[in-house]
């Protein structure tokens, strides 16, 4: 899943491969080369080998990628690359202003008991901790995890815990525990819309009475689709039929990686589950 279009491989083959990085143009997120070959069962060795640099902007935008291949050093505490938009697209000015931004929303709320499902790169965290009363954060990419402690120990964050778990895995806590519940793009990189409404039917009972989840950076799909049709018609000709242009733009649709949804899809979530006595969608300024 890593490179693209892939190696077949059957039961038995041997991969053997070797990975390098160098930091990207923009400074944000490491571009890499795979190097390697599948030794098959009949003996036949077939080489590959994928740069991350042939398509940069869409690949670095990945959330698997940029845990994969976090890099924890060279970026200061509270900034690095958004999953909401491609990294390579934005300086460091833009990202600080995003997670700025996001963060002025979260605190409209007023948080004081704080759970972060998949804290990410923490460009949150610092932002958000100083003023709540306990913070846990949770990862699973071990990068990423030393990289938030990291964070907590340069703020003094002695608040904050760091947990490493799964966005679906909220086991070992306890009901009622948070008033607010951050899934920051988070939920695009869901596999699909059930896994995203497992975990918010998970989180929503860790909620006190009153409390909130907010989820941002979703993708709308309305316009994911115009955005794929408006590049189709761009990269035809005029005498281009429009069934062809079409059948481009959902093949280019269908090739999407991270989840899109409907706005009336949180509507009906709040049917499906009715602890939820108000949702409201707004409009990010990315």
């Amino acid at each position: 899943p890593v490179f693209y279009p892939g190696v077949p491989v059957t039961p038995g083959d041997v991969l053997e491969m070797s990975c390098s990085r160098t930091q990207s143009a923009s400074d944000l997120t490491p571009d890499f080369e795979i190097n390697g070959s599948i030794l098959k069962v009949d003996g036949e060795r077939i080489p590959f080998q994928y740069r991350s640099a042939c398509r940069p902007e869409p690949f670095q935008a990945d959330l698997f990628y940029s845990r994969l291949f976090a890099n924890t050093d060279r970026r200061p505490a509270g900034e690095g690359a958004s999953p909401s938009l491609p990294s390579a697209l934005l300086s460091r000015d833009e990202i600080t202003a995003q997670a700025e931004y996001t963060a002025a929303r979260i605190l409209r709320l007023n948080p004081r008991r704080v759970l972060e499902i998949g804290c990410g790169t923490g460009e949150l965290l610092p932002r958000i901790a100083p003023g709540c009363d306990h913070y846990v954060a949770t990862e699973w990419s071990p990068a990423l995890l030393s990289r938030l402690k990291s964070i907590v120990l340069r703020y003094g964050l002695n608040h904050v815990s760091i947990v490493e778990k799964a966005p679906d895995d909220l086991e070992g806590f306890e009901n009622e525990q948070f008033d607010t519940v951050l899934l920051n793009s988070i939920g695009q990189q869901a596999p699909d819309i059930d896994y995203l409404v497992r975990v918010l039917e998970r989180a929503a009972k860790l909620l006190a009475p009153g409390g909130r989840i907010f989820i941002g950076g979703m993708r709308n799909l309305a316009l994911v689709q115009a955005s794929h049709l408006l590049a189709a018609l761009s990269n035809s000709s005029p005498d281009t039929p429009i069934a062809e242009v079409l059948v481009g733009a959902r093949q280019q649709l269908s090739r999407e990686k991270t989840l899109a949804v409907d706005p009336p899809f949180f509507t009906a979530l709040r049917r499906h589950l009715p602890e939820f006595r108000a949702i409201e969608v707004q409009a990010s300024r990315s």
